[in-house]
């Protein structure tokens, strides 16, 4: 599609328009990614209306029609309840633009949906502006197009299908702050982008979201996140992250194979803080997540748990303090056919399934108690088994009147 200077100016100054409210760049200014926020960035919301839900609603006006959309998109007819008798989007037809603009209306009837799969593996996509109808981009809608380097999502669009974008060449986005939900692995293996900044509606960070995003370094969590699941910012280059005080729930899983040196939490947090870059609960009573590229570690006295999967990729050596009484299923999950060490008081009362997993490895643990002692903290039956039972390895523990074997040999069929 040949664009005019005209076209390019009326598209400017709509983008300019439709992302006023939200805080959100024009497409093609680049801008480094803060750590929070702004006020400026906070829309204003009746004290009634953020106690009913907790989430500010993203204040959105339908623009005019986009002018000079493309041509030949493959459509078909769909009802929307915010505007009636609509169509989506389901295939690239006979459109031969790189440029992609989803127009706003046809014949009259609003252009809601980008339908499952509509463009999924096209590689001669360029860039997409979405029409300021759009309410849903659907499943594996992008997928694997590999040449799509730039997109815009508009206010109008509330929710992000699974694998929308995944394994596709985006790298320069800008996102609607009225997104509500980015189903499973929305972004999957977009080995091109650097920065996100998450819309400021959405509430949860579901599973795999970002995962093998390799350039991944800068995110900027919104202030309304209260959830993130497992897997989310896996083998991405996040060093450092910041958690708002709207957090409630975090997997440690969803820093993994990062190279992640430290935690940051909001200090209005009433559910975690960070200890010297590592992430606790707010009490302090349970140790979270353990940064990856962290050494040898002793954790403070005081701290009675260790969270599921806590400590990832362990081939170091951790000293567990007195006060510590339960160890949780995967606490500590070392590298492959690695050793790790584990220093362990009398206080431990509990230890879970697979509290101590290394694949092919091997686990050395200093109990400073007896055999008897060791053999009286309840367990349960795979304590010393690999996660899943998917391989072998071997735990010695170490007693103050002689040591005590554990091994696990895989079990088939």
């Amino acid at each position: 599609m040949k664009k005019t200077v005209s076209l390019f100016i009326a598209v400017v100054c709509l983008i300019a328009a439709l992302y006023s409210c939200g805080g959100t760049d024009a497409p093609g200014v680049s801008e480094p990614v803060s750590d929070v926020f702004s006020a400026a960035e906070v829309p204003e919301q009746s004290s009634a209306a953020s106690e009913q839900s907790g989430v500010i609603d993203i204040p959105w006006e339908i623009p005019e029609d986009i002018e000079n959309p493309s041509q030949g998109l493959e459509l078909a007819e769909s009802y929307s309840k915010e505007f009636g008798d609509a169509y989506i989007v389901v295939g690239i037809g006979t459109c031969e633009d790189a440029d992609i603009v989803i127009p706003s209306t046809v014949d009259g009837k609003p252009v809601v949906e980008i339908a499952d799969s509509a463009f999924f593996g096209n590689n001669d996509i360029k860039s997409v502006y979405c029409g300021n109808r759009v309410t849903e981009i659907g499943k594996f809608a992008f997928q694997e197009c590999k040449k799509l380097k730039k997109v815009i999502i508009p206010d109008s669009v509330t929710s992000l299908k699974e694998q929308a974008f995944a394994m596709s060449g985006v790298e320069d986005l800008t996102m609607s702050d009225r997104i509500t939900i980015m189903e499973r692995a929305v972004f999957l293996d977009c080995d091109s982008l650097e920065s996100i900044k998450l819309p400021y509606s959405l509430i949860v960070l579901t599973q795999e979201t970002f995962q093998s995003c390799d350039l991944l370094k800068d995110v900027k969590i919104g202030p309304n996140v209260t959830t993130i699941e497992r897997d989310v910012f896996a083998s991405t280059a996040l060093k450092t992250i910041r958690l708002p005080a709207s957090v409630q729930s975090v997997n440690a899983t969803a820093f993994k194979n990062t190279q992640l040196s430290s935690f940051e939490v909001d200090e209005d947090s009433a559910y975690y803080c960070t200890l010297d870059g590592v992430l606790y609960s707010k009490d302090l009573s349970i140790l979270i997540a353990y940064p990856q590229l962290r050494g040898n570690y002793t954790i403070p006295d005081g701290v009675k748990m260790i969270d599921t999967n806590a400590f990832y990729k362990i081939n170091y050596e951790v000293t567990l303090p007195d006060s510590m009484r339960t160890i949780s299923e995967t606490a500590f999950f070392g590298n492959h056919r690695d050793t790790y060490i584990i220093n362990i008081k009398k206080g431990v009362s509990f230890i879970e399934n697979y509290a101590f997993t290394c694949y092919e490895g091997r686990i050395m643990i200093n109990f400073e108690g007896t055999e008897d002692e060791w053999n009286a903290i309840k367990k349960e039956e795979y304590w010393y088994a690999p996660y899943g039972g998917y391989s072998n390895q071997s735990t010695i523990v170490k007693c103050s009147d002689g040591n005590l074997t554990f091994n696990y040999t895989m079990q088939l069929g």
